[in-house]
């Protein structure tokens, strides 16, 4: 009997020992982190892109689409540009970070090589936006929306704000304002009203009138969560402008403003080109940090404050250590919470447009 208890304890012992070696052998092993947010997969596919080039040897409008592969290869594209070249992507890169930082290289019939000073994709990963300059001396901000969805003609009705920019052509300066969209289409803002019309692959178009005289026709894309849109305008003055229209939906606190904010920047007026950079936004809209690019370094922000009303309009000052400000006079955060566009001046002459989407 003493033998049989003392063989059952060693047993025990022994299966203990094993036990441990099965779940803790190779202590010096950590356990696997989660899984990056973003991989260079989630660019794969068609997209739709549109942008603005400002501050460099060609500037205006350009819009196009591009295809690529899942490791980031790009297949096939092309886009047209407002002074009036037509070019194909024919090769050329990009990649995303683990956060959704984008990089990258892009070829063209023309010779234009693009590269990307900046970028981010944002949570939906189906749009991004990312800064670039070219061998050809051109600066470009340009948005990328992802298509796949499907689309129809309630998609676009409500209210959306919008915030623009003109560049390249006979008016050069940035606007704002709200864009009202009834059941058959027909559109109000305060420069103009018309109607528009969308596709089943979220392709809108429509024309206008001007108030108080003039024309105008836009075409553009909507993301796939149908709460943002942008798109491109042809002004009967010889006016070319994109724009970022935000639906009106949800309700909003000075809380959602806090994180880290990837932004790009396009700018007019006396202070022309593109910019990049971060903004740290604590939970009652004081700026804590972040940094925007300037004449090849990095400027760090130093103070200001935004605030947001319950509709998710914006308004605000951001300071830099170099003694710049900048006002944003309107701006508007979409309904998920994690984009925002902005317009207004900067203490250096500058018309900026901005937008910003968020570290997740």
């Amino acid at each position: 009997m003493r033998k049989s208890l003392k063989f059952s304890k060693l047993a025990i012992v022994f299966l203990f020992i094993l036990v441990i070696l099965a779940c803790g052998g190779g202590g010096d092993t950590a356990p696997a982190g989660p899984p990056p947010a973003f991989t260079t997969a989630d660019l794969a596919g068609l997209s739709n892109i549109i942008g603005v080039s400002t501050g460099g040897a060609n500037q205006g409008i350009l819009v196009g689409s591009a295809t690529l592969s899942s490791t980031g290869n790009i297949t096939a594209g092309s886009y047209f540009h407002s002074i009036g070249t037509t070019a194909n992507l024919t090769g050329g890169s990009l990649a995303l970070t683990g956060i959704g930082i984008m990089s990258g290289v892009i070829n063209t019939s023309v010779g234009a090589t693009s590269t990307i000073l900046y970028g981010k994709l944002g949570a939906s990963k189906s749009f991004g936006t990312f800064v670039s300059t070219t061998n050809f001396g051109e600066y470009d901000l340009i948005t990328v929306i992802k298509s796949g969805e499907s689309f129809s003609s309630t998609d676009i009705e409500g209210t959306w704000h919008f915030c623009e920019i003109s560049s390249g052509g006979s008016v050069e300066n940035v606007y704002y304002g709200t864009l009202q969209v009834g059941s058959g289409g027909a559109f109000t803002t305060p420069r103009s009203n018309g109607t528009v019309t969308i596709n089943s692959a979220g392709i809108f178009s429509g024309s206008g009138s001007l108030i108080p005289s003039g024309t105008a026709t836009f075409e553009g894309a909507m993301d796939a969560s149908k709460g943002l849109g942008v798109y491109y305008t042809l002004y009967s003055n010889g006016e070319y402008s994109i724009s970022i229209a935000i639906k009106e939906a949800g309700v909003f606190s000075l809380s959602d403003l806090s994180g880290t904010w990837h932004f790009t920047l396009a700018s007019n007026g006396v202070s022309e080109g593109v910019s990049y950079g971060t903004i740290q936004l604590d939970s009652v809209g004081q700026v804590r940090g972040g940094y925007y690019r300037s004449s090849g370094a990095n400027v760090s922000l130093s103070g200001g404050a935004v605030s947001i009303t319950s509709a998710g309009v914006l308004s605000g000052t951001i300071n830099a250590s170099d003694g710049m400000t900048f006002t944003v006079v309107y701006g508007k955060m979409n309904q998920s919470k994690n984009v925002i566009s902005l317009v207004g001046p900067s203490s250096t002459g500058g018309r900026d447009f901005i937008i910003a989407l968020k570290e997740s």
